[in-house]
């Protein structure tokens, strides 16, 4: 049987082809259909906003100049600030604000040749809702006078807001309240590019109160007189008849403070200072001799070449370690070398290499050495190799102490109260400053607190029962605008002798993790510096201490400081 193959029917894939060419057609003319209707119920409520708004501002026009003005407004009068109208079966919102204008024709403020209130300006705002959002039309119309402008019983209101640095903020929402005079007032409106808002045709009266805004900003205000606050300041305005009554008001970005507080770090080391030689692992032609490693031999006999390794040093508990540090005697004939030896597996112990501490490999004649790169999970254990070297068998090198350290975890001041006061004001007591902010905050388990939506300020943090060892930044906590502030603060019991002692680089930058070695003849105490490059010491005598700073890269000081109270003092390194 034949086949006409030119008589067959439509394969699957040119039918679903067909079906999705007409999908797309349907699915063009809908959307296209949809914006039409869209953009015909936009055209149709714009042109009733339109509508509404020269409506009423005809009637307005209508009205005796001295009545135009809204409820509580300034002017006053008895056209409603905000009202809702239905019109054509849409419900619309409508605003109306109504100011006096001061032209620069006839002078500004008091240079005006006559006064200041020229003219009314009127705005209506329709607000309505499409599609799940508010759209709005405006119209801003100006009134005159048909005579000499009259301010009778009037003065005028004036509000400047600043930024933090005194620069002009436009934009600014102004609420000005007044329920105290006969015609109340209680508007809201906007600071110019000038950042002002100026109000003439201000009832003469006292009781103004206002209020400035803006998102994410701080506010600022006049303050009623209260119990707590009786004499505030600023205070609610007074406006005098024919007078200018001006108020500067400040505000800025909002700021947010993280907070953390620890308790004094914890310092573990590695420490020999050769009385004998328990703290040796293994020596070989060396020896412990008056206080000192040495090579083996006497004068004239000396080892030409000797080596020392210390015992391992297994930190139950590290956050990071901190350095090698020895301290020697040679002369030209001698050689010493350092070396930090960690397990390789099975108790092998190989030096460090140069990719994780550089130099190590050839070993290091200079200390102390910078160890906070080395990752406390991969070396857990460590030992000091000493080599010791002379060309001359009358002498030898002499290591009279070493010392390897780690900081322990940082231990969390968690669950602290404490109170934290601004310096702004806002009034005063019998007086006493009554504090814009004034409240008591606890850190959190882990020593942490945030506070969000802080106005710029200058903080003072008060505690009961402790002291503030390290506070970096330093405190009182300065608080510029738009800034995520980080607060650290290193806490501990108050004691009668203590001492800060800031150790500074050349180049004046603080060190942290410098070591700070205090002896007073009997007692021994070595501490560590923090973020702001301060070590602080608890529970000394009140007494005269030897303190030796050491830090990496650096020259190694020894300064005599007398303790008595709480001491202070700041050493600054050189470089080697």
């Amino acid at each position: 049987m034949a086949y006409d193959h030119n008589t067959r029917g439509m394969s699957l894939i040119e039918i679903v082809m067909g079906v999705s060419i007409m999908l797309i057609v349907f699915a063009a003319l809908f959307a296209a259909l949809t914006s039409i209707d869209t953009l015909g119920r936009r055209n149709e409520l714009r042109t009733s906003a339109l509508y509404l708004a020269n409506e009423h501002i005809e009637t307005m026009r209508a009205l005796p100049y001295d009545s135009i003005g809204t409820v509580s407004g300034l002017p006053h009068g008895t056209i409603p600030q905000v009202e809702t109208i239905t019109h054509n079966g849409h419900t619309f919102v409508r605003r109306t604000f109504i100011q006096y204008v001061d032209d620069p024709s006839d002078g500004l403020g008091a240079t005006d040749a006559t006064i200041p209130a020229d003219y009314k300006r009127i705005k209506v705002e329709l607000s309505y809702a499409i599609n799940n959002a508010t759209s709005s039309f405006s119209l801003v119309t100006t009134i005159a006078p048909k005579s000499q402008e009259s301010l009778e019983g009037a003065g005028i209101l004036r509000i400047n807001v600043t930024d933090a640095n005194n620069d002009p903020l436009g934009g600014v929402t102004v609420d000005v309240e007044n329920f105290a005079i006969a015609t109340t007032v209680d508007i809201t409106t906007f600071t110019n590019v000038s950042g002002t808002v100026s109000l003439p045709g201000a009832w003469a009266g006292a009781g103004y109160d206002v209020l400035v805004s803006k998102a994410g900003y701080s506010t600022a205000q006049t303050y009623p007189a209260t119990i707590d606050n009786p004499n505030p300041s600023p205070s609610a305005l007074t406006v005098a008849e024919n007078s200018t009554t001006e108020i500067y008001l400040k505000i800025d970005r909002l700021s947010t403070i993280d907070l953390y507080a620890r308790e004094l770090p914890t310092r573990g080391a590695l420490e020999d200072s050769f009385a004998d030689a328990s703290g040796m692992l293994t020596m070989s032609d060396t020896a412990i001799a008056g206080g000192a490693l040495v090579l083996a031999g006497t004068a004239g006999s000396y080892a030409t070449t000797g080596t020392s390794t210390s015992i391992t040093l297994t930190p139950a508990s590290i956050d990071e370690w901190v350095m090698f540090r020895a301290d020697t005697a040679t002369s030209a004939d001698h050689s010493l070398r350092f070396q930090l030896l960690h397990d390789t597996g099975g108790g092998v112990y190989q030096p460090i290499p140069d990719g994780d501490l550089a130099g190590n490999e050839a070993g290091f004649s200079h200390t102390p050495i910078d160890l906070r790169g080395l990752d406390p999970l991969t070396y857990t254990a460590l030992r000091i190799e000493a080599v010791l070297e002379t060309s001359d068998p009358m002498t030898t090198p002499e290591v009279h102490a070493w010392s390897l350290s780690y900081r322990e975890p940082d231990t969390p001041h968690g669950n602290m109260a404490f109170d934290m006061t601004g310096a702004e004001t806002i009034g005063e007591d019998g007086g006493v400053p009554v504090l814009r902010y004034d409240e008591t905050h606890t850190t959190d388990g882990a020593g942490a607190l945030s506070l969000a939506d802080m106005s710029f300020d200058l903080y003072t943090l008060t505690f009961t029962g402790l002291v503030v060892a390290e506070a970096c930044p330093a405190l009182p906590l300065d608080l510029p605008p738009d800034t995520s502030y980080e607060q650290a603060l290193t806490l501990t019991s108050a004691s009668t002798h203590s001492l800060a002692l800031q150790v500074l680089h050349p180049l004046g930058t603080p060190i942290e993790n410098a070591e700070v070695v205090l002896d007073d003849g009997s007692t021994v105490t070595t501490t560590l510096t923090g973020p702001c490059g301060i070590a602080y010491t608890p529970n000394l005598s009140d007494s005269t201490y030897s303190a030796t700073v050491y830090a990496p890269g650096l020259a190694s000081t020894t300064v005599d400081i007398p303790v008595s109270g709480a001491t202070a003092h700041v050493e600054t390194l050189s470089f080697w």
